[in-house]
């Protein structure tokens, strides 16, 4: 509310004589219901296979498929492990040359977060196909710099 009412005003709404004279002479308890209709929303529409999303194509389904996208689906999948896999040997590497081996207190979670960026920002190559290494080091080297090299005193 952006006034508070005057009190005179409030008895009289308080009353239900009042509530029906507000609402005026047509106005009638129940009347209308007939009239009343249960609104539902419309189904969102679906993308087709071809059309692009902002996030990529959307995925097939397990259960839908056939053979044939099983075993692409599979390629895809093991591509993708092995690029990922490059990405932990490059990171235990590039971390290995900054001082932070295994041993280290820290190793875990800078591992962590240098992975998860680093494949974050691969995300769109990581199933296409093998990633060469320089790709990949030029990643890796970006987030340890962020993370290992430039951290403030």
């Amino acid at each position: 509310m952006v006034r508070i009412p005057r009190p005179h005003l409030l008895q009289k709404v308080a009353s239900g004589s009042a509530v029906a004279a507000a609402l005026g002479k047509d106005a009638r308890v129940g009347a209308g219901r007939d009239k009343d209709v249960f609104k539902v929303p419309s189904v969102p529409i679906r993308r087709t296979a071809s059309e692009a999303d902002v996030f990529g194509s959307p995925s097939v389904s397990a259960g839908s498929g056939s053979k044939g996208k099983e075993r692409e689906k599979e390629k895809v999948e093991s591509v993708e492990r092995e690029n990922r896999n490059m990405v932990k040997r490059a990171i235990t590497k590039a971390l290995a040359r900054e001082g932070v081996g295994k041993g280290h207190a820290e190793f875990k979670e800078l591992f962590q977060m240098v992975y998860h960026g680093a494949c974050f920002a691969l995300r769109r190559r990581l199933g296409i196909g093998a990633l060469d290494a320089q790709t990949i080091e030029h990643f890796v080297d970006a987030h340890i710099r962020m993370y290992v090299n430039d951290v403030p005193s």
